[in-house]
C-alpha cells in the first residue's frame, strides 16, 4: 500500500511526504510451454525449470511545492531483485531507481501560463536520463506541451480540465 502526508509549511509552502510497500507475486511456466517435439538445450536457463517468485518493494518520495513551483525526489523500488535464480546466476533484475524532477508556471497574463519543468532520472549501472519539457495552460482549462528526453525521445500532450479534480488527455512519444 502507499501512504502519503501532507505538512502545511507556512503560506502557499507545502512538502509531502510518502511511503509505499508491496509485494509482486511473479509466475513463469516456460518449461511446459515449449511443447512436444522440440528439444531443449539443457544449460537454457530461461527452460531449464519453472520461474515462481514473491518480491517484496519499498519506496519513499518528497514533493515540495508552491502555487508557483515544485521540486521532488523519489526512489520507488528501494530493493533490487531478480525474477530468477538459476544454477547460482540471477535474471532479470528489477533495478533501484531515484527521479529528481522541478518546475516553475509563469504568468504570461491573466489567461496564459508557461510551464517549464525536468526530470532527471537515474538507475543503477545505467546512464543518467534528463527530460526538458515545456507546457503553455490557456485560461486553467487546456494545456499542451512538449517533452524531450536528451538522445531518447520526443513526445507531446494535451489536456483539458473536465473539473477541479479530473483532466481528460492524451500523449504521444516517439522513441
Amino acid at each position: 500500500g502507499d501512504f502519503s502526508y501532507t505538512l502545511e509549511l507556512g503560506g502557499v509552502h507545502k512538502l509531502a511526504l510518502g511511503v509505499k510497500a508491496g509485494a509482486t507475486f511473479h509466475s513463469a511456466d516456460l518449461f511446459s510451454k515449449v511443447g512436444n517435439g522440440y528439444t531443449l538445450d539443457p544449460g537454457d536457463p530461461a527452460f531449464g525449470a519453472d520461474s515462481k517468485s514473491t518480491l517484496f518493494n519499498a519506496g519513499i518520495g518528497a514533493y515540495y511545492y508552491t502555487d508557483k513551483y515544485y521540486v521532488g525526489l523519489g526512489v520507488p523500488n528501494l530493493i533490487k531483485e531478480y525474477y530468477l535464480n538459476y544454477d547460482g546466476k540471477d535474471f532479470g533484475q528489477r533495478e533501484i531507481h531515484m527521479y529528481l524532477n522541478g518546475g516553475y508556471v509563469f504568468d504570461l497574463d491573466q489567461d496564459w501560463k508557461l510551464k517549464p519543468s525536468t526530470m532527471i532520472k537515474y538507475a543503477m549501472n545505467s546512464p543518467v536520463s534528463f527530460d526538458l519539457n515545456v507546457n503553455v495552460m490557456y485560461q486553467n482549462k487546456i494545456e499542451a506541451g512538449l517533452s524531450y528526453r536528451l538522445e531518447d525521445a520526443i513526445g507531446g500532450m494535451i489536456n483539458y480540465r473536465v473539473t477541479p479534480q479530473l483532466r481528460v488527455g492524451y500523449a504521444y512519444d516517439y522513441v
